[in-house]
C-alpha cells in the first residue's frame, strides 16, 4: 500500500486559518475603534450644543431682569424729575435706559463669566438705534475646561425696545 506524503499540509491550514483570524479581527477592532471615537465626537458636539443652549438661556434671562430693572430705575428717575423743567426728551430718556441697562448687566456680572459655569460670555456690543437697543453677543461653550473656538453661529442678538414714557 502506498501511503501519500501528507508532510507540511496541516501547518499550512493552521497557518492559512490564524491569517484569516487575523485579517478579520484587525478589521474588527478598527471598525470598532472608529465607531468608539464617531461616538465621542458626536457626545462632545451634543455637549457643546447643549452647553451653548444654556448659556443663551442664560444671558436672556439676565437681560429681561437688566431691561426690567433699567425700566424702574428710570421710571424712579423721571417722577424724580417730573417738578423740574425742562422735561428731559425722548432721547434723553433712552440715554438714561441705556446707561441703567449697562450698569445692571456690569452689577449682575453676566459680562465676565468665570469657571462655575460651562460657557462663557462674550459681549460684542450693546448699541443704541432711536428707541431700539440691541445686545450682540456671544456665547462659547466649553467641555471640561477646554472652551470651543468662537463660532458666527452661536452670536446671538437681542433689540429691546425703549418704551416712550408718557409726560
Amino acid at each position: 500500500m502506498k501511503q501519500k506524503n501528507e508532510a507540511g499540509y496541516t501547518l499550512v491550514l493552521v497557518l492559512l486559518t490564524i491569517t484569516l483570524i487575523l485579517i478579520f479581527s484587525v478589521t474588527l477592532i478598527s471598525n470598532v475603534l472608529n465607531s468608539a471615537l464617531q461616538n465621542q465626537k458626536s457626545e462632545k458636539n451634543i455637549q457643546l450644543d447643549q452647553s451653548s443652549r444654556m448659556g443663551v438661556m442664560y444671558v436672556e434671562k439676565e437681560i429681561n431682569s437688566a431691561n426690567e430693572e433699567a425700566k424702574k430705575a428710570v421710571i424712579k428717575w423721571l417722577n424724580d424729575l417730573l417738578t423740574t423743567d425742562p422735561i428731559p426728551t425722548n432721547a434723553e430718556i433712552a440715554a438714561k435706559y441705556e446707561e441703567k441697562f449697562r450698569v445692571k448687566l456690569v452689577d449682575q456680572e453676566i459680562i465676565s463669566s468665570d469657571n462655575t459655569y460651562r460657557f462663557k460670555i462674550d459681549y460684542i456690543s450693546i448699541t443704541r438705534a432711536d428707541n431700539t437697543l440691541t445686545v450682540t453677543y456671544t456665547i462659547i461653550p466649553s467641555l471640561n475646561n477646554v472652551y470651543a473656538k468662537a463660532d458666527p453661529e452661536r452670536e446671538k442678538t437681542i433689540n429691546i425696545k425703549i418704551q416712550e414714557q408718557n409726560r
